[in-house]
């Protein structure tokens, strides 16, 4: 005996506040949750771990606002104040670093300008005593005469001739 088709309609799920459709997990509440945490300056990777968000579905919708030319498509709404929020992060932490040390964010942002100082480094042996330099010779020993090895042009460096 057939199956008879079912006359009820299949209810249809509501949309979250900002949900672009029913298969996204994009949200009002996810934007916002990310958006909070990288005003705090806190790179895009973590930002998405705090947040509870796949790094993989981030940079997916990333993907969808590029391909999309529609203004107010969900996705690029939501990359616009995603990037709003890391520039004003970088800002944030940017003033930060100027307050700290200035010449420290100069040696690196604008490295053609001010170099970075040369580092300087004391070596020191146990306890801070000088490290021990043992004398040593070298002794090199040679089973044929001299005169009969051919060196090339020697130079005597003590009266500037050539010897050959």
């Amino acid at each position: 005996m057939p199956k008879k088709a079912s006359t009820k309609a299949k209810k249809k799920r509501e949309l979250r506040p900002g949900q672009p459709s029913v298969y996204s997990s994009l949200d009002d509440a996810v934007e916002k949750q990310l958006c909070e945490i990288l005003r705090a300056g806190v790179p895009i990777a973590i930002a998405c771990e705090a947040a509870g968000l796949p790094r993989r579905t981030f940079y997916q919708w990333e993907e969808f606002a590029l391909k999309s030319d529609d203004p107010k498509n969900r996705y690029k709404l939501f990359m616009t104040r995603v990037r709003e929020a890391q520039a004003k992060g970088w800002v944030r932490l940017h003033l930060e670093v100027i307050k700290q040390d200035p010449k420290w964010l100069l040696g690196r942002c604008a490295r053609e300008h001010y170099p970075p100082e040369p580092l300087k480094a004391e070596l020191s042996g146990p306890a801070g005593a000088p490290i021990p330099i043992t004398p040593f010779v070298v002794e090199i020993n040679c089973s044929e005469a001299l005169e009969n090895i051919d060196f090339g042009p020697i130079i005597d460096r003590s009266n500037s001739s050539s010897l050959n």
